[in-house]
């Protein structure tokens, strides 16, 4: 007999006795041991959580990717330097080195491509200097070639184009084919207000 049936024939006993009804303060432990039984210490279901409501909050941190090599703008690079400090226009800002390029001729135009960097002598073809087993990437503004010995970083300074050359590593110093700081590709130099010799005959 459980206890729910026991509290009910109590019950049903009470009402059908003849004898009186004992005090309430009597059965007072009575009714506090069948309200714990009956309530009882029922043991708390712990809450579950659905793995698929657990948001994923790992972070995934993503490494640039270099771009596709296209060397289109850098087959063939003209020194120049900047010849008007005050002009806004970059066609007139900047123009080839006459000294360099008319005068003197030491300076070095530059050829590349996926394999090799070469300085060139501005007025003579056949005098020039190769880099070889060079590797080529393009990260934003910047093409970056590196050889074992040397870096290269032409950055983008100028939508003209204009490039600024940075160079690290080994001291790199070329007989008659001294390296420019900013070059424009040979293709684009025509715009440049100043892109010729002019009359100069050397």
């Amino acid at each position: 007999m459980n206890v729910s049936t026991s509290f009910g024939f109590y019950v049903t006993s009470m009402l059908y006795t003849t004898k009186p009804i004992p005090s309430m303060n009597m059965h007072c432990p009575y009714f506090l041991l069948i309200a714990l039984a009956l309530t009882g210490c029922r043991e708390a279901i712990p809450n579950r959580v659905d793995d698929s409501q657990v948001e994923n909050t790992a972070v995934i941190t993503e490494t640039p990717e270099e771009i596709a090599v296209d060397l289109s703008d850098y087959e063939q690079l003209i020194p120049i330097e900047i010849v008007d400090t005050t002009a806004r226009n970059s066609y007139e800002k900047y123009g080839i080195e006459f000294s360099g390029n008319c005068y003197a001729c030491d300076l070095a135009r530059i050829e590349l491509s996926q394999q090799r960097l070469t300085f060139i002598n501005v007025c003579d073809d056949n005098d020039r200097y190769e880099i070889n087993d060079i590797s080529c990437a393009a990260v934003g503004k910047e093409m970056r070639i590196r050889a074992d010995a040397y870096a290269f970083t032409l950055i983008k300074i100028d939508d003209a184009p204009v490039y600024e050359l940075s160079i690290t590593g080994k001291n790199l110093k070329l007989d008659n084919k001294r390296i420019a700081t900013f070059y424009t590709p040979a293709k684009k130099l025509h715009l440049f207000k100043e892109h010729d010799c002019g009359d100069f005959q050397g």
